[in-house]
C-alpha cells in the first residue's frame, strides 16, 4: 500500500520529468553560455584525473581510507558520489540513520568530486574486492562550471558505465542531477543533464530517476530543502532525499 509521501514523490517526480522535457532547448542554450570556461587543456569529464592542488593530498589519503573501509565492511548497498552523499554524514544524519544504516549501506563520497576524480576512485581500486547488491550514484554538478551539458552527461555515463563493468552483478541506481538555485545558467544546466541522461541508452541493470522535484519541494526558491548556498541540502533537503531514494531501493 502506497502511504502519502510515496504517492507525492510519484507525482512530482512524473511531473518534473515532463517539465525537464519541455526545457529540452535549454542544453543549446546553455552551452554557448560564458559560465562554461575553456577547458580545452583540462581533463574532459569522460577522462579519469585525480584531485589537483592544495587539498591533492588530503584527498588521495582519503581515497586509500575509503577504498580500505569499502573492503573491510563489505556493504550491500554504497551511495558513491560527492558533497550531496558526503553531507549524508552530517546535515543529512538523521535520515541517514532511520532508513540507510540498517541495509548495511555506506557512503563512498567526497566533497568536490567530478566525474573525472570518480572514473580516478574507480580506476584506483575503491571497489576492488568487493560484491555489493546496488550502487546509489549522484555525480556530475561539480562538473558545471566548467562544461557543457553534453560533456556533463557523457562523464556521467561514463562514471555508470565503468561501475557495470567492474562490478556487473551490482544494479546501478543512477540519480539526476538535483535542481540548483546558485545561478540561473547552472540550474537550466543541470536540467538540461537531466533531459540528456534520460536518452542514454544504458543496459538492464541501471535504473536512472530524476528524483529531483521531490526533493527541491513546492516552496519559493531557493527552497526550505536548501542550505544558504542554494546549491547543498537541508535537514528538510535530506529527509526528502531519503525518503526518495528508499522508495527506489524497494523497486530493486
Amino acid at each position: 500500500m502506497h502511504d502519502v509521501s510515496t504517492t507525492r514523490y510519484v507525482f512530482m517526480t512524473r511531473h518534473f520529468a515532463i517539465r525537464g522535457l519541455a526545457s529540452a532547448a535549454t542544453a543549446t542554450i546553455v552551452a554557448r553560455s560564458a559560465t562554461f570556461a575553456d577547458a580545452s587543456e583540462a581533463p574532459r569529464p569522460w577522462e579519469a584525473a585525480p584531485r589537483e592542488g592544495f587539498d591533492a593530498m588530503l584527498w588521495r589519503k582519503r581515497h586509500a581510507r575509503l577504498a580500505a573501509d569499502v573492503a573491510r565492511r563489505q556493504p550491500r548497498v554504497i551511495f558513491f558520489g560527492d558533497s550531496i552523499f558526503e553531507r549524508f554524514a552530517s546535515t543529512g544524519a538523521r535520515s541517514w540513520r532511520a532508513r540507510f544504516t540498517p541495509a548495511s549501506a555506506m557512503l563512498v563520497a567526497t566533497s568536490g568530486d567530478t566525474t573525472q576524480s570518480a572514473l580516478w576512485h574507480i580506476d584506483h581500486g575503491i571497489f576492488d574486492e568487493i560484491q555489493p547488491r546496488i550502487i546509489v550514484m549522484l555525480i556530475g554538478t561539480n562538473d558545471l562550471p566548467a562544461f557543457s551539458p553534453r560533456d556533463c552527461t557523457r562523464g556521467i555515463a561514463t562514471v555508470a558505465n565503468r561501475l557495470r563493468e567492474r562490478l556487473p552483478s551490482a544494479q546501478l541506481l543512477l540519480l539526476g542531477l538535483l535542481p540548483r538555485f546558485d545561478s540561473p545558467e547552472l540550474r537550466d544546466a543541470a536540467v538540461s543533464v537531466n533531459v540528456l541522461l534520460a536518452n542514454v541508452a544504458f543496459d538492464a541493470r541501471v535504473r536512472y530517476r530524476d528524483i529531483g522535484a521531490f526533493v527541491a519541494g513546492d516552496e519559493a526558491r531557493p527552497s526550505r530543502a536548501y542550505e544558504p548556498d542554494a546549491l547543498h541540502l537541508s535537514e528538510i533537503g535530506y529527509d526528502r532525499l531519503a525518503r526518495a531514494i528508499e522508495a527506489e531501493l524497494r523497486r530493486m
